[in-house]
């Protein structure tokens, strides 16, 4: 039997939930409707591990609200990136100005 593939629902509002799915929701459509909008694909890390995180690409120019879980996951990705590959370190300060707004999807990273 296949290893399910955690996700992992962010909204705005604060409200998370995790589901195991057989396969990754990779349909553009079903995220594009979690998401609210076009999606574009960013990265995330929840509870120690890393995700695929799918957000809305305008959620910022539709002044979505703030994700302040998901703004989290994104930078802690980042941190724990930097952490890793001290010879192709990111931006600490551009990091920390980013935010992600609106709805998201993590998805388990799986090799």
């Amino acid at each position: 039997m296949a290893k399910e593939v955690n996700h992992v629902f962010i909204w705005s509002s604060g409200l998370h939930f995790e589901k195991k799915f057989p396969k990754k929701i990779e349909d553009l459509k079903h995220l594009q409707g979690i998401v609210g909008g076009y999606i574009e694909l960013a990265q995330g890390r929840w509870d120690g591990k890393n995700y695929d995180m799918w957000v809305d690409e305008e959620g910022l120019l539709k002044r979505k609200e703030k994700n302040n879980k998901a703004t989290q996951a994104y930078q802690s990705y980042w941190h724990w990136y930097n952490n890793n590959n001290p010879s192709d370190v990111r931006d600490v300060k551009d990091i920390n100005r980013r935010s992600i707004c609106g709805n998201v999807v993590l998805t388990e990273v799986t090799s």
